[in-house]
């Protein structure tokens, strides 16, 4: 989760100004092989061209081939190294609030606000960290977000009907949004118009994020900085509509005590509390801390969960039947265990049994990198074996083509959940290479959540439906840009199973 709204931060700051900036004189990487692109813009266009997620890219590819998993190039107006060596990425990831640091402009903080954990250094950081450690804790897990989880699936899936057509990308959204606002703030009514407001703005929000345009040398000057006007005005209007929404909750809550630690469920759960109530018992933050913290942790916390959903979805209508079949049978075995057939609820015990269901979600995982690379920047001259990294260069920390490196994963580009059930899957080298969460002290903290939004999501999917890519005129598959995206919104035909009583 955290991964994700740290690149895409970056993308966004840097993308916008990287074109105006001219390239460092001095050439700091001349023991490595790479190709310094055209003047000023180097490769930057070239790196950050969309391509099929089917594939690692045409600029990954060839670069790769013709200069190895560690070469040099200019990118985003300056000298870079780019890695897709395991190792290499680790190294940045661990030295991250040491030796590297993430490059932020004043533009990005004035969207997510100067208190964001995204800009958060140090013991700062750390305090944050623990938040959100307490709040994504695994009695959380076992308890109140299993049963959000599993009830807003049931929900969800049971509003289809036999023969839909649906977007994969936009129910996947409407469900992870949900449990945020439930375990952030405790929105749980579909018609309470604060959850409508997140559904409607949070798309907008991220819309604008990604139709940054580049000012590219050549397009009509004014044309371009209109645009992004807009768009920087949109950042606000819905940083503002968020952040207002958690004023006023705050309010209600400082002056009426009934209406804290709001429950979804009347159980009364020792651990069945928001968010927001965690802060405001924790003194310590003023009320700018937990406004940023809320917004980004609303965005953070479903969007890269959302987008994998929709991925997983997609893999799964283009896999071989064996892989479905043998989903089916783990879930349904799951629930003919059970004494009482009509109890559909799912247990922490009935989650950690779907062995081949997280080998599935892993496989997503691998293959979807939903931020393919975080850009770093040295804060010193930093030696990484023979190598010197000048201080002020870009490091890319390129996560996808690491996972996708045949040589530490069979077939890379296959979708095959069983690698996972293999002895070898615990091997060294596949560890280090298996990155998806990032890294280091900036390791997306969500892991565990967002592993366990979709399995549980996939169980009550699997029981009830097939599904296959619906038809359209043109072809409708994830492609990254350099994120990864659905644009035409990823629309799958369903059918009702009746594998047994839903009712």
């Amino acid at each position: 989760m955290a991964t994700i709204l740290a690149f895409l931060l970056l993308f966004t700051a840097l993308v916008t100004l990287s074109l105006l900036w001219f390239s460092t004189k001095e050439k700091p990487f001349k023991a490595l092989p790479g190709n310094r692109g055209w003047p000023l813009a180097g490769e930057t266009l070239s790196f950050l061209k969309p391509y099929s997620a089917n594939s690692l890219g045409v600029y990954m590819k060839n670069h790769i081939s013709r200069y190895g998993k560690i070469f040099s190039s200019n990118l985003l107006g300056r000298e870079a190294i780019v890695s897709a060596d395991a190792e290499l990425n680790r190294f940045v990831l661990n030295r991250d609030g040491k030796q590297f640091k993430t490059a932020w402009f004043a533009a990005a903080q004035k969207i997510f606000g100067r208190e964001s954990i995204a800009f958060a250094t140090g013991k700062t950081h750390m305090k944050f960290r623990s938040i959100i450690a307490d709040f994504l804790s695994t009695k959380r897990l076992q308890t109140v977000f299993l049963e959000d989880a599993d009830h807003l699936a049931s929900v969800l899936t049971k509003s289809w009907r036999d023969g839909d057509v649906i977007s994969a990308k936009q129910e996947s959204f409407k469900y992870c949004i949900k449990l945020m606002a439930k375990s952030t703030l405790s929105i749980k009514e579909e018609d309470d118009p604060q959850m409508q407001m997140l559904q409607r703005d949070y798309s907008h929000f991220l819309s604008a994020i990604f139709s940054l345009p580049l000012n590219i040398p050549g397009m009509k000057y004014w044309n371009a900085l209109q645009v992004y006007i807009n768009t920087y005005l949109l950042f606000n209007k819905v940083r503002r509509k968020v952040v207002n929404m958690v004023k006023k909750t705050m309010g209600e809550r400082m002056i009426d005590s009934s209406c804290r630690k709001k429950v979804f469920y009347e159980a009364g759960d020792e651990y069945n509390y928001d968010l927001l109530e965690m802060l405001m018992e924790r003194k310590e933050y003023s009320n700018e801390e937990i406004e940023d913290f809320m917004l980004g942790m609303i965005f953070a916390g479903h969007d890269s969960t959302s987008r994998a959903i929709a991925f997983m979805l997609y893999l799964l209508a283009n896999s071989p039947s064996a892989v479905i079949t043998a989903l089916q049978e783990e879930h349904l075995k799951i629930i003919n265990s059970r004494s009482d057939k009509k109890q559909q609820k799912l247990s922490w015990d009935d989650y950690k049994s779907m062995k081949f269901s997280r080998c599935v979600i892993k496989e997503t995982l691998r293959l979807s990198s939903v931020a393919p690379f975080i850009p770093k920047v040295a804060t010193e001259d930093v030696r990484y074996k023979e190598m010197i990294i000048p201080r002020g260069s870009l490091v890319i920390v390129h996560m996808r083509a690491v996972q996708l490196d045949p040589f530490a994963f069979h077939n890379p580009m296959n979708f095959n959940p069983w690698r996972w059930l293999d002895a070898c899957c615990d091997d060294e080298k596949r560890k280090r290479s298996y990155m998806p969460f990032g890294g280091g002290t900036r390791m997306c903290p969500g892991e565990n959540l967002a592993q366990l939004e979709m399995v549980v999501l996939l169980h009550h999917i699997i029981i009830n439906y097939e599904w296959e890519m619906a038809e359209s005129a043109a072809p409708d598959q994830p492609i990254y840009l350099p994120y990864l995206d659905f644009p035409r919104g990823l629309h799958i035909k369903i059918k009702a199973l009746h594998l047994f009583d839903r009712k």
